[in-house]
C-alpha cells in the first residue's frame, strides 16, 4: 500500500503527507507493520488501565512489554 501511495498518491494528497510517506522510505524509517500490530494487539487483550483514553503510540517505552521479541 505504502510504495502505491508513494508513486500514485501525490496527485492526490497534500504535498506535505506525500512527501513525509517519500522521505520516510528514504530514510529508512518505516516499520514492519507487525511491530506495531503486535503491540496493538497487546494493548487491547491486557492493556493496564493506567493507558486507558489516552494516545499511545506504539514505541512508547510504557509498551516496552508488549514488543515482539526480535
Amino acid at each position: 500500500m505504502q510504495s502505491n501511495i508513494r508513486e500514485y498518491g501525490g496527485a492526490h494528497m497534500a504535498p506535505s503527507d506525500h512527501d513525509n510517506f517519500v522521505r520516510e522510505k528514504e530514510e529508512g524509517s518505516l516499520v514492519k507493520p507487525e511491530d506495531p500490530g503486535h503491540v496493538i494487539a497487546g494493548l487491547a487483550v491486557s492493556g493496564p488501565e493506567s493507558l486507558s483514553g489516552e494516545f499511545v503510540s506504539w514505541d512508547d517505552p510504557r509498551c516496552r512489554e508488549f514488543r515482539r521479541q526480535a
